[in-house]
Order: C-alpha cells, then structure tokens, then sequence
C-alpha cells in the first residue's frame, strides 16, 4: 500500500477519512462537483483549514523510527487519543510512555485557536518528541493558519495534482510551502524554511501509507525528515467511532 497507485484509489473514493499527523479530514461529495479553478487561493486555504468532520473520536497506538543518517534506527512508543468534531479537535499525545501533551485546534479561530499544554515532560538524558524533529503543533495542522502569502506553481506528490502555497509564520521569518490536493483540498506534503534566503527546506512531513477501517481510509504511516535525519510515524492499532446522529 506503499505507491502512488494506492493513493490515487484512496483519493478517488467519495468518503475518506485522512487521519494525516492525526489530523482527521473528512471528505465527502459535495467536493466533486465544485469548479476548483474558479476558486481563489483564499478561498482554496478556507476549504483546506476547515475540514468537514463528522464528531466522533479515535485511538492510535504505533511506533516511531527514527534515524540519523549514518546511525543506527531508534524505536519508541506513541499513542494519541483524540476527539474532532466540525468546529474543534483536541488530541491527548504519549510519546515514548512518558512525554504527554494535549493539543487541540479551534478551526475559526485560526492560530488564536491553537492550544498546547505539557502535561508531562521527558525525564533527563531520555529522547524527547522534539529529538526525533516532531512537534505537538503538528497534530492540529496550526502551520495552514498562518499568513498566506503567495499561491506557487502546481506541482504533483505521489501521484495526485497538488495546489501549492506558500505560507509565513505570523511572527517569526519561519515560511512553510504546502502542497493541497487539488481535488479534496487535503495536504499531501509540507515544508519547513527557515526564511526567505533558505532555499533548502530543514523539514519535511509527507503521507506514506493509508488503511481502510470501517469503510474509512486513514493515515497508517508518514515520514518527516531533513537533511540529516528521517523519522518515520507508523500506526499499527487503530481504532475510530463516528457519531452519525450528529452529523
């Protein structure tokens, strides 16, 4: 399930659930029959920051690898809990049965929406979640609210044709260039820059591999990387329970 063929299928379904850093999109058919190129870019990153999501909650218990280049493959726990509905997500992060955080994503409220809280740190001399280069912001996708400043060339990312845009950190020079699907308005790949003179991004998350529970295909594996590491999130219990009377 590792192919860009596979991706292709999982997209052309009408009902898919991308769980993508543990962000859960909901995609449903209403999206098919939209002109995507009379869209604005405003309007195609309105789409993507507020997904369609049926209330409901998921667990999902995995494993990170992560190596630097030239060492040896490490391995720790990591499990989320999470809860989403159309306005809201909140997810509770175990990394490594120890390091806890929850983070949760108000989709109105944008950045301002974005809450993080350490509930438990990395004891002393222990890998930490920010060693293997994840951040807890992830989960929630917040890095699609921030300023957009320009839409860049169309590109394709495993198969699938993908609106691309660049977009600046509110306070920071730090910029990420996000590759949308151009059909479901989903991210496919995201990348990290320092500011404008890098040319190089020093982070990469990219969708690797999917499964079909319950009729629903979520994210079983991504990988982040840069230069000089790779850390590859693979899921291999998962479990989701949707609230259909509250649709």
């Amino acid at each position: 399930m590792k192919n860009k063929h596979l991706l292709s299928n999982i997209f052309s379904n009408g009902k898919i659930l991308l769980i993508f850093f543990l962000s859960i999109i909901l995609l449903n058919n209403n999206l098919h029959s939209e002109n995507k190129t009379e869209l604005s870019s405003l309007q195609i990153l309105e789409k993507t920051r507020h997904p369609y999501l049926i209330p409901g909650s998921g667990t999902f218990e995995g494993i990170a690898y992560s190596k630097k280049y030239g060492g040896k493959t490490q391995k720790f726990n990591i499990l989320a809990n999470a809860k989403f509905s159309s306005s809201q997500m909140a997810i509770k992060l175990v990394f490594n049965d120890e390091e806890a955080y929850m983070v949760s994503q108000n989709f109105d409220d944008g950045m301002a929406g974005t809450t993080q809280i350490q509930l438990q740190k990395t004891k002393k001399n222990k890998t930490s979640l920010a060693d293997i280069g994840i951040r807890p912001s992830d989960l929630t996708f917040s890095c699609l609210h921030w300023n957009f400043k320009e839409q860049l060339k169309n590109d394709s990312v495993r198969g699938r044709s993908c609106f691309v845009f660049r977009l600046q950190h509110p306070e920071t020079e730090e910029y990420i260039k996000a590759c949308i699907d151009s059909k479901y308005f989903s991210p496919v790949k995201i990348q990290w820059f320092k500011n404008e003179n890098e040319k190089k991004y020093y982070r990469e998350l990219t969708l690797t591999d999917f499964e079909k529970i319950n009729g629903i295909y979520i994210v079983k594996e991504f990988v982040v990387k840069n230069p000089g590491w790779k850390t590859k999130i693979k899921f291999e219990n998962c479990a989701i329970t949707l609230d259909e009377n509250k649709k």
